[in-house]
């Protein structure tokens, strides 16, 4: 029986050896091939010996050792559990590092192919490794990789990412580096590595590796999104939000630094009207061109061009101060008044109110510079257009005024605050009472600052209803009380030109049972100016339905006697600044005289303005004018106090 173990123990230990050495091209483990292998052939030479021996001892009855012999495999056959059990270990151990390396090449295998960047380097610092992924973003190929630093120095360089780039790719990815990798044609990429710490146990000749996302489609994405938020898509500047970002960048530094700087706030005059003249698409080609203007040519040292609103562009400048900003700002203009726009084939010409706010200023927010700058700018449209204005504490004074009288007029309106005053006009032969002229008036301001402010607001339409209205009652009820006479209102150059006008005062003049030849309207020569062929039109018509028109401050234009002679108008009004030193001037007296035969020839009377001497008054009656108005007689009253006037100085009204 232990023979048969014997002999078949030997026959599976060669069976072994066969089977090891078939294997031996598969075990990479030289030394563990020669180990099983000895330990086999060991086994198989003891076990073969040790089957003959019991065979010769059952079968003949005489074992080997009884010749006298003393065999070598005995000695060895008190090792052979040794040998089994160091057999076992053996082939144990080596199928384990088998299967170990099997794992570790399918992790090699699965990292390869994974679609993120594979990078890693052996213990020298070389790159040893280079999957498919980074062959696709690199351009470069495995073998021209790994082991060449050259190469590898070239995809990655030392070079730090720009501040701007490095800040968006923080809030942008969630790597633990963002670095740029150079392709084999040169151009960019940006990868976010994600690094794993050293000697991490993954394959073990990887001393460290890391693995990379391409952001690149990312950050553009991203990059497009902030020029979309940033940038304005008519004119390609900056918009409004990164203008005040800029702004207050710029305005945090300079007062750091104490340099000096300013914000120019640029508004096309008239846009509106051009717009809707010739249409919005025309419209925002004039945007375009003008945008290219003020981008295309540097007005400014360190300049930056924003679009802050509609038709209004910003410039931020560094390092400037007033004069410089002055002579800036003053070939900007000229520029502009020299070029012309062809739009579509209307050649337009583009002119600009600036407005200039400088800064550091204790205290004040980017915001603030901004409506500063804002607020001179229309100080500059209010004072003529075409020029610049620099922001001061006087104007923000004035602007502050405006806003809340604005705010007043409009309750003002709503509640009837205002009122009139009545200043007699007299006939300067018979010094008769001609007539009265209604004169607003209102208590929280006087008419020569809210008028204006009215104009430009849009609340002059209110204020001229309720000047017609109540002139119209007041004149009635004079007629009521026996005293028969002419009542002189004002009209605005911005409701005059209103196609309504003429129609809506005639409505009024019915409604209180008023007779329109009763009601003078009085016109300044400046509205006339704006379009003298619709201002002859509009007098026409008003004189068509029985309104009388006088022209208002007569002299203070540029071009008076040029259309004097086609005005349909009844009466002019003289100045009061010719009337003032007519007694000790002869070149006064020598103008009035001129104007008053002027008009006489034309057909039209003459009033005098201002009249506060009796001096003034014989000089204008020997001059043969007409009427007068001034405090030598009495100033603007109210209605009640008009008859006890009349009555007081015994003055009798010119009859109708």
């Amino acid at each position: 029986m232990i023979a048969a173990i014997d002999f078949f123990a030997s026959v599976f230990s060669v069976l072994a050896l066969v089977m090891l050495s078939l294997r031996h091209k598969r075990v990479k483990q030289k030394r563990a091939f020669w180990a099983l292998f000895s330990l086999i052939a060991v086994t198989t030479y003891i076990n073969f010996f040790s089957a003959i021996e019991w065979y010769e001892l059952w079968f003949k009855g005489v074992a080997l050792s009884d010749h006298g012999r003393e065999l070598f495999h005995d000695y060895f056959q008190v090792l052979q559990p040794v040998l089994w059990g160091l057999f076992l270990y053996i082939f144990i151990q080596t199928e384990q590092a088998r299967r170990l390396k099997a794992a570790y090449q399918q992790t090699r295998d699965v990292l390869t192919n994974m679609p993120v960047i594979l990078r890693a380097y052996n213990h020298a610092g070389e790159l040893i490794e280079w999957n498919k992924a980074a062959e696709q973003v690199s351009g470069y190929a495995a073998d021209e990789v790994i082991g060449n630093r050259d190469i590898t120095n070239a995809i990655f360089p030392s070079d730090e990412l720009p501040p701007a780039m490095a800040a968006t790719l923080r809030e942008l990815s969630d790597g633990d580096v963002n670095s740029l990798l150079y392709r084999k044609d040169s151009s960019k990429r940006i990868v976010s590595w994600y690094c794993l710490p050293q000697n991490a146990e993954v394959i073990p000749e990887w001393q460290s590796w890391d693995i990379g996302v391409d952001i690149t489609e990312r950050y553009e994405s991203q990059q497009e999104l902030i020029k979309l938020a940033t940038t304005d898509l008519l004119t390609g500047l900056p918009n409004r939000y990164l203008l005040l970002d800029k702004l207050k960048t710029v305005s945090s530094q300079a007062a750091k630094s104490g340099q000096q700087c300013a914000l120019a706030f640029v508004d096309i005059d008239d846009f509106r009207a051009l717009n809707d003249t010739l249409g919005h698409s025309l419209g925002d080609e004039a945007l375009k061109s003008f945008a290219e203007v003020l981008h295309g040519t540097h007005w400014f040292r360190e300049q930056m061009v924003a679009r802050a609103s509609g038709d209004a562009f910003a410039i931020i400048v560094r390092g400037c101060n007033q004069h410089y900003l002055m002579e800036g700002c003053q070939r900007l203009l000229d520029a502009l008044g020299q070029q012309e726009f062809d739009l579509a084939g209307s050649h337009v010409q583009l002119s600009a109110s600036i407005g200039l706010c400088l800064f550091p200023d204790e205290g004040v927010s980017a915001e603030e510079i901004m409506k500063n700058a804002e607020l001179a700018m229309y100080s500059a449209k209010a004072s003529g257009k075409r020029c610049y204005e620099f922001f001061s504490d006087s104007l923000y004074v004035d602007l502050v005024w405006e806003r809340e009288t604005s705010k007043q007029l409009f309750t003002a309106i709503e509640e009837q605050e205002f009122t009139l005053n009545y200043q007699p006009q007299i006939c300067l032969q018979s010094e008769q009472v001609m007539g009265f002229e209604a004169l607003i008036r209102w208590p929280r301001s006087t008419p020569d600052r809210f008028i204006p402010l009215a104009e430009r607001n849009g609340m002059i339409h209110g204020i001229s209803e309720f000047v017609m209205v109540t002139a119209c009652e007041q004149l009635k009820k004079w007629q009521q009380q026996g005293l028969n006479t002419r009542i002189a209102i004002n009209l605005s150059a911005l409701q005059f030109y209103q196609s309504h006008l003429c129609d809506s005062y005639s409505k009024i003049a019915a409604e209180k049972g008023v007779d329109p030849s009763l009601i003078e309207l009085e016109i300044t020569e400046g509205t006339l100016i704006k379009n003298v062929a619709q201002a002859i039109e509009t007098i026409t018509q008003f004189n068509a339905r029985g309104f009388t028109v006088s022209l208002d401050d007569f002299g203070t234009g540029y071009s008076s006697f040029a259309y004097l002679k086609s005005l349909p108008v009844s009466k002019i009004k003289i100045d009061r600044s010719f009337i003032k030193d007519i007694h000790e001037s002869d070149a006064e007296v020598a103008i009035v005289n001129g104007i008053i035969n002027l008009a006489h020839n034309l057909g039209m009377q003459v009033l005098a303005e201002g009249v506060e001497l009796r001096s003034q008054f014989d000089l204008l009656r020997d001059l043969e004018c007409d009427a007068m108005q001034g405090w030598l007689y009495a100033p603007a009253m109210p209605p009640d106090d008009v008859t006890h006037w009349l009555n007081e100085k015994e003055l009798a009204l010119m009859p109708l």
